[in-house]
């Protein structure tokens, strides 16, 4: 006996919607962007004084901290036009903690450094959501994010600021 037509059509249509809804699902919520989470991260000198949480990493920084790294992962070919770090900053003295140097890499070859940034620094917010745009580079072999965050070095312990690293991202190019 041969199935009514209509009930083809209904399952052709469930199935059209749950693709559908997959590929909504599956979209990112800044288009063009990649994001690794903030607790992604690896701080470089394992003696630092970081903790891994749900939010990210919290990172208590006095003079010059341990570098902060960030992998991406990226389709070979893709071509990134900016880096967007959401950062933020406690304690008494935060006005004090800010983003000394932000290199990228692509694979073990450094691409693009943004030197002597002091993102942050003196700034009223707490939070920080920096974006550094680049001419748009294409990278092959993976993206490396290394991050060295610093604070005002006076006062020893009653210098250090908490410094709570959210998110790292990067903005593609067509």
């Amino acid at each position: 006996m041969e199935e009514p037509k209509s009930t083809n059509h209904s399952c052709l249509f469930i199935l059209a919607f749950c693709i559908g809804l997959l590929m909504v699902l599956q979209t990112p919520a800044y288009p063009g962007e990649i994001c690794a989470h903030g607790i992604d991260g690896q701080v470089q000198d394992k003696g630092a004084d970081a903790t891994y949480t749900g939010w990210g990493i919290d990172y208590d920084v006095a003079g010059t901290g341990s570098w902060l790294q960030y992998p991406i992962q990226i389709e070979s070919g893709t071509r990134i036009k900016a880096i967007r770090i959401l950062f933020s900053r406690s304690g008494t003295h935060y006005k004090d903690g800010w983003i000394r140097n932000v290199h990228v890499y692509d694979g073990n070859r450094r691409v693009k450094s943004f030197d002597n940034l002091y993102t942050g620094k003196g700034d009223p917010n707490k939070t920080i959501n920096k974006v550094l745009s680049m001419q748009p580079i294409q990278f092959h072999n993976g993206i490396g994010i290394s991050i060295l965050p610093e604070t005002k070095n006076v006062g020893g312990l009653k210098a250090i600021v908490n410094m709570e690293f959210h998110a790292v991202c990067v903005v593609t190019s067509p």
